[in-house]
């Protein structure tokens, strides 16, 4: 993790958001968090892939656990939650609209960001941000700024997923056509750009851009970098490779990439820093 977190600074990432998954690795998280403090903005929660049937049931066994991990961290953010329709799930849809809602509910009372994951459920998702902010917000309880992580959903539903505060985290994988018109689609005030690392490495032509192989920590020439293995060959992501995923954005889009990078940036710090401004200079990944 140190080497990682070296490259990172290298590459010039000034900080990541750090996802958990279930109950089983929030301590890893915090450990991680207490050896890289200004680095790492931890965020504890239960995602939708790792649903035991007991994390489904009410009243929920985690609940209490995970509000009082956020209390010990008041820079922390809630997640990973959310919806997915795909057999990776082993929990139903009704199941995880619970779980979601409940952490909506622990981001909402400790005024913290949550980072949603969502496959195949985005008018699910929707559906659901929009029945808690109507019937369990209000103005001394707001809803919680909710991040769309590896935002993929369609086009038409950007507006009303931006009109209840959401923002739109874009990772480098596939950045094909269709996913880039979509970036497109997306309010700049509302864009974040994510690696999500260890997962989703990018392609090898996102890679030549900054001349490296991930997961090498290894500077390679342009030419070699193009016929570098995938994730299926066993390299993982890293977040240095975020500034390879900007570079490509702004070239495909006709963007500047040094105003992309700004902007990215602010939308994140305006999001994983609200609870630590004194103690963030940069939060550049998610």
């Amino acid at each position: 993790a140190d080497e990682l977190v070296a490259r990172a600074r290298r590459a010039g990432v000034g900080g990541a958001a750090v996802c958990s998954t279930s109950g089983r690795d929030w301590a890893l998280v915090a450990a991680l968090k207490a050896r890289h403090p200004e680095f790492v903005r931890a965020q504890y929660g239960v995602h939708p892939w790792w649903l035991d049937h007991d994390d489904a049931r009410e009243p929920f066994g985690w609940s209490a656990e995970l509000r009082a991990v956020l209390a010990r961290d008041p820079t922390a953010g809630v997640g990973e939650t959310g919806l997915d329709k795909t057999r990776r799930s082993r929990a139903s849809l009704a199941a995880q609209r619970l779980v979601c809602a409940e952490h909506l509910r622990i981001a909402r009372d400790l005024r913290r960001p949550v980072t949603l994951h969502c496959v195949r459920a985005y008018g699910s998702l929707l559906e659901l941000i929009g029945d808690f902010a109507r019937y369990e917000c209000d103005a001394s309880r707001p809803l919680p700024t909710c991040v769309l992580h590896g935002f993929r959903g369609p086009a038409d539903l950007v507006a009303r997923f931006a009109a209840l505060g959401c923002r739109f985290s874009f990772g480098g994988h596939p950045l094909d056509d269709a996913h880039l018109q979509l970036l497109r689609a997306v309010p700049r005030n509302r864009l974040l750009l994510e690696t999500d690392a260890p997962d989703q490495l990018p392609p090898a032509r996102v890679l030549a851009l900054c001349g490296t192989a991930a997961g090498t920590g290894v500077d390679l020439p342009a030419a070699d970098v193009v016929g570098a293995p995938s994730d299926d060959a066993g390299f993982a992501n890293e977040p240095a490779n975020l500034r390879a995923i900007v570079r490509f954005v702004a070239a495909e889009l006709g963007w500047d990439a040094a105003e992309l990078a700004r902007d990215a940036s602010a939308n994140a710090r305006a999001v994983f820093c609200a609870q630590a401004a004194a103690h963030c200079a940069n939060a550049g990944d998610l």
